[in-house]
């Protein structure tokens, strides 16, 4: 601040020291005096494009002449218009070419050169302190253009870094949901794989308590087939003790029918031989009596194999009910032999089912361990992310601080350029109001010495 009130003040300075144009060229109208007095009316009126120009316009271009421009400098003006371009001017080519026109030429003396140094040196100093006033200003306006693109690229950044955020919060949402999902699963399946392996401990208790009458139903089908082995070999030596039974009755109904026929023989022989019925009647009653032995041992053993075929017959139903049983037990056994079979073939089901579901536990497994680095992973991008965020918010609250130190500044800059602008205007009407008495002091001199 102090810096600008010393600028202002060299300002203040160097205007207070210039000299104006009109004073120059009033000095010079006193040293040469080219020109002739026209009438201000008859010099409007030569401009091209006066007459088509409403009242208001006409009123404020010759306000603005008369009060800046003496008629004789309006005068040489049009003239040194016309000489250089060959043509009358409009109003606003003579307005612009007044306004960079030099004025007329004079004589080099001495003071005026050293005015004209002074006034070069002046301007000089009032043209490089205004280039430094507006190097400083451009410098400042860069600083502030730079710091507020740096501010919307920063805002961008951080919007971008939020939207991202909130990418990643989506994403860590999906996957804390699929997670989720993963751990009902998990749980689900380990649930069914806890029924399954009670199932499958069920099913090895049935099958040993299975195993277990099997081989008790083995005993016992061995111990049967032993007594059926048994049976089967009394039932032989029985079927030889008949056998030989039938086959002693058979040679005593051979030794019977061969008696038989010695008794017909005999009885033959009695009819023929009647005489000796009575020498062989002894014979014949010896005879008797061995019949009636034979006959009762014949009667003896008709009883006995009559009650041998009786006791055939049952062993023959016993040794058919054994078969039925037998056969009934095979059965059995070939059933419970498909049972165990299909049970064994449920259990080769259930193991492969068991380890696909231990497979798929593991593959779960290695899914949530996965799923868990991947999260863990997230995390720490989030985490980097907000420290981003942070970091970037940090330097985006400094940005804003030195904006608002800059802003500051521009407000008081823009506050010292106002009061330079009053104060210049201030000069300029000042220098204005001098120039008039300069005229109307010249004036007066110049009709004192008429």
């Amino acid at each position: 601040m102090p810096e600008d009130f010393r600028l202002i003040a060299d300002i203040q300075e160097l205007i207070e020291n210039t000299i104006h144009q009109r004073s120059l060229s009033t000095r010079g109208d006193e040293c040469h005096r080219t020109t002739i007095a026209t009438d201000d009316g008859s010099l409007f009126e030569k401009l091209s494009d006066w007459s088509t120009l409403p009242s208001v316009d006409k009123n404020n271009h010759k306000n603005f002449l008369e009060e800046n421009y003496s008629p004789e400098d309006l005068q040489l003006a049009y003239d040194e218009y016309f000489a250089r371009h060959g043509r009358i001017p409009a109003v606003r080519d003579f307005r612009v070419f007044i306004l960079q026109w030099q004025g007329r030429p004079r004589k080099n003396c001495l003071v005026e050169m050293q005015q004209k140094n002074i006034d070069l040196e002046s301007d000089n100093k009032f043209q490089i302190s205004i280039r430094s006033c507006c190097a400083c200003s451009t410098e400042q306006q860069n600083q502030l253009q730079n710091l507020i693109t740096d501010r919307v690229n920063l805002q961008r950044r951080f919007e971008q870094a939020i939207d991202t955020a909130e990418q990643l919060n989506t994403i860590n949402v999906q996957h804390v949901t699929n997670n989720g999902l993963l751990q009902n699963e998990c749980t689900r399946l380990i649930g069914e794989n806890t029924q399954v392996n009670t199932r499958c401990n069920r099913l090895h208790q049935d099958n040993r308590r299975k195993d277990m009458q099997i081989v008790g139903l083995d005993k016992e089908i061995v111990q049967l087939s032993v007594q059926v082995a048994e049976k089967e070999t009394n039932l032989k030596q029985k079927d030889t003790t008949i056998e030989h039974l039938t086959s002693q009755n058979e040679q005593k109904d051979t030794t019977i029918e061969q008696k038989d026929t010695t008794i017909e023989n005999l009885t033959s022989q009695n009819k023929q031989q009647d005489t000796t019925i009575e020498n062989l009647t002894s014979q014949n009653k010896q005879q008797d009596k061995t019949i009636e032995q034979k006959e009762t041992t014949i009667e003896h053993l008709t009883s006995q194999n009559t009650e041998l075929t009786v006791k055939n017959n049952e062993k023959d139903g016993k040794i058919k009910d054994m078969k039925c049983m037998n056969k009934k037990l095979y059965s059995d056994l070939k059933e419970k032999q498909g049972m165990c079979e299909e049970k064994e073939r449920q259990l080769k089901k259930q193991c492969l089912v068991i380890d696909e579901l231990h497979v798929e536990v593991s593959a779960t497994s290695e899914r949530l361990s996965n799923l868990e680095k991947g999260l863990e992973s997230k995390k720490d991008e989030i985490e980097r992310l907000k420290s981003e965020n942070l970091s970037q918010n940090k330097h985006i609250s400094e940005q804003d601080r030195m904006i608002r130190d800059l802003n500051d500044k521009v407000q008081s800059q823009d506050k010292v350029n106002t009061d330079l602008f009053q104060q210049l205007l201030e000069l300029k009407n000042m220098l204005l109001t001098v120039n008039q008495r300069q005229e109307a002091a010249e004036s007066s001199k110049k009709n004192s010495s008429s």
